[in-house]
């Protein structure tokens, strides 16, 4: 079955995400940093596109769009195969719309102990920028 943006309802391990970024804090010369991967503290988390390997236009564009209203533009963005991601113990959901939003889930969660889970959540989203390629805003 296939989701409105004819993807695939399921993830695949060869498959590219991107995730945008929107501060220059989430990157540098020597490449992506791991609060580009940190999850949204709210829903726990992180947005991410899905890519072929090489980000398409259209793809450029839905982040230009997400940019609106922000204080921050579109940076760049974090291209990272999805079987990285798998590696680490996490999960890809998709979540359209808009086409092609998915959502790394599966981070650490632990009432009993915050600072263990906020270290850990650290190590795999090091883990996911250590395996992630910058690409600039064309």
């Amino acid at each position: 079955m296939a989701l409105p943006s004819g993807l695939a309802e399921v993830v695949q391990g060869e498959e590219y995400v991107a995730r945008f970024l929107f501060s220059s804090n989430s990157y540098n010369a020597a490449g992506v940093k791991w609060t580009a991967f940190d999850p949204n503290p709210v829903n726990g988390e992180t947005s991410v596109f899905r890519s072929p390997s090489e980000i398409p236009e259209s793809l450029w564009d839905a982040g230009r769009e997400l940019s609106r209203g922000r204080v921050n533009s579109l940076h760049g963005a974090a291209l990272l195969q999805a079987e990285s991601v798998f590696d680490a113990g996490l999960r890809i959901v998709p979540s359209e719309p808009p086409a092609a939003h998915a959502n790394i889930n599966g981070w650490p969660v632990s009432a009993n102990d915050p600072a263990m889970q906020k270290a850990r959540r650290i190590e795999l989203a090091k883990l996911l920028a250590q395996r992630a390629t910058l690409v600039v805003t064309p």
